[in-house]
């Protein structure tokens, strides 16, 4: 009874749900860069009417799908002064999508006996410990959101193959759809959806009928799509002409942006021995990852041997034998998957962050390899491979303990105070402030600040979005980023339309104007604009919170007002 008990589903995911929560807890690994910047944004515009209102306060980011951010918006708005239970709801994802993921590797391990048991364990282990996965459980990235919707579709499609395909369809409905709702909640694990059509039209032979299958599979997507996209995507081709803006805006041509499809391409390798080459890249630090962290993670490198080590060894089976080896469908579908999404994340983007998905399927490969030479006698080979296989797993499992976490919350970088108040000594007495503000009372916290009614803020650089939502928990107060430096689009808001749009905005406000900076590494540029706030005659002060390092300049008969909650002279 017991023994039932555990194999129960829903005691599987509860158990899992709860240790993600608790994994969520302990760790902590909050990654506020984006949620400063759109998530907590773009939500709260959906629901207050801000489309078109505030001028691109997040970047090209404001244009994202606000629905997967959603969820934590919610959360932030009900239980904001609980911040340990939103961080343990936000594990919640980590864990569900950890619960597919065993189910999935259960599809290829017997887990009727200790050994499928003991392999099962090690998939499952090494699949959650990537740095991928094990740095962004409980953040606001969304990512586990879509690993979840992901590894889900894949589970569908290889229980299908390991049933009857032919009468099995629905299962590839169903596939569909996910897959398509993980694109349309963020469109880049449209690579996922490319990778698994692509891997069965390679796997042609076990997906039969194959026209039927993938009529299905695209029905589905479609529909999954269209259900999470299908409303934003009328908003933006209404606004922009262009369905996915600002995506695909050199086939769309939107006058709102540069003839040019938006992708970041500055995680991408320069050349082809950079593609080639890429897990030693990685280890190595030739090319930059999110958040310039250390990453000691040894699964893409154990896959390109895995992979040579393949093809070495079909050519000496075919030279030999000349016959054909015979896999198990699910083998040969699994390694393709592996290998197609490996190469679409890694032509598309390869940002880590993205890379759960095809991480996760490795670990099930890797452990297959394992298994499959594992000697079946003599106790020295039994020892010395056991020692080896204990190595290879330790050194996979503890890539969280030796690996760096990519963003932290804000009273971790308090290196930045002291260069912050070297620039502009007047600071000084704001940074007794900010070492005194507890930033853990609450999930976002962020002092009481009350600018006038109707005032219009200059946003310069990012992120900055965030502080909207929380000005206007007084007044009205309408945000106009003036300045995007990060990245290849520096400045394409202050081109086309836009420069027009901004122009009116600011010529045409009757009321007052209060002026936003946020500090990031790059100080020198930061201080023309504080430079120019003061010209202006503007008192500015850093404000306290536990997101970014947010300086808000207004005009000095309004100083005390504003930060009532100081007494500045």
């Amino acid at each position: 009874m017991l023994n039932n008990l555990f194999r129960c589903n829903f005691v599987q995911l509860l158990f899992f749900l709860i240790l993600g929560g608790i994994v969520s807890l302990l760790t902590r690994y909050d990654v506020l860069w984006d949620l400063a910047n759109y998530h907590y944004y773009n939500s709260w515009a959906l629901f207050n009417d801000r489309w078109m209102y505030d001028i691109v306060p997040g970047g090209i980011n404001t244009f994202f799908n606000p629905l997967p951010d959603v969820p934590l918006y919610l959360l932030i708005t009900f239980f904001n002064d609980y911040p340990n239970l939103v961080i343990f709801i936000q594990g919640l994802w980590a864990g569900a999508a950890s619960f597919v993921f065993f189910k999935l590797i259960t599809l290829f391990f017997n887990i009727n006996n200790w050994c499928g048991r003991l392999q099962i364990v090690l998939a499952w282990l090494t699949g959650v410990t990537s740095w991928a996965f094990f740095m962004q459980i409980g953040t606001t990235t969304n990512e586990m959101m879509m690993t979840l919707m992901v590894i889900s579709g894949y589970y569908l499609i290889v229980k299908a193959l390991k049933n009857n395909v032919e009468f099995n369809l629905k299962y590839f409905l169903w596939a569909g759809i996910l897959l398509g709702a993980a694109a349309g909640l963020k469109l880049t694990a449209a690579t996922y959806c490319v990778s698994a059509g692509v891997a069965i039209i390679l796997c042609y032979r076990y997906f039969k009928p194959l026209n039927k299958v993938l009529m299905f599979l695209i029905i589905g997507g479609v529909i999954g799509f269209l259900f999470t996209f299908g409303f934003w995507m009328w908003r933006l081709w209404t606004t922009f002409d262009n369905p996915v803006f600002p995506l695909l805006n050199n086939i769309f041509g939107s006058e709102w942006f540069e003839p040019e499809s938006y992708r970041d391409k500055s995680f991408l390798p320069k050349d082809i021995w950079g593609y080639v080459f890429y897990p030693f890249y990685i280890l190595l630090e030739k090319l930059p990852v999110e958040g310039r962290a250390i990453i000691m993670d040894f699964r893409n490198i154990i896959m390109f041997f895995v992979c040579v080590g393949f093809v070495l060894f079909c050519g000496y089976w075919r030279i030999r034998d000349k016959k054909h080896l015979d896999f198990d469908k699910k083998m040969v579908f699994l390694w393709v998957l592996w290998f197609v999404s490996y190469l679409v994340w890694l032509l598309t983007f390869s940002i880590q962050r993205y890379s759960i998905q095809f991480l996760m399927l490795s670990a099930i490969i890797i452990v297959q390899v394992v298994s499959f030479f594992y000697p079946k006698e003599g106790y020295v080979k039994l020892i010395f491979y056991g020692v080896i296989s204990i190595l290879l797993f330790y050194s996979l499992i503890s890539t969280p303990y030796y690996s760096d976490f990519w963003d932290k919350k804000i009273e971790a970088e308090g290196h930045l105070i002291p260069a912050i108040v070297k620039i502009w000594p007047e600071f000084e007495e704001d940074r007794k402030f900010f070492d005194q503000f507890d930033g853990r009372a609450r999930y976002v916290q962020v002092e009481d600040i009350r600018l006038p009614e109707n005032t219009l803020l200059k946003m310069y650089d990012q992120p900055s979005a965030a502080i909207l939502p929380l000005l206007n928990k007084y007044s009205q107060v309408r945000g106009v980023n003036m300045f995007i430096s990060s990245g290849q689009w520096g400045n394409v808001f202050e081109n086309n339309k836009w420069l027009d749009l901004k122009t009116k905005i600011i010529k045409d406000h009757d009321g007052p104007v209060a002026i936003m900076i946020s500090v990031c590494d790059n100080f020198s540029l930061t201080n023309i604009f504080y430079k120019y706030a003061k010209n202006e005659g503007m008192k500015c002060h850093l404000i306290d919170n536990n997101m970014f390092f947010w300086i808000l300049c207004v005009p000095e008969n309004l100083e005390k007002s504003v930060f009532f909650g100081r007494n500045y002279k």
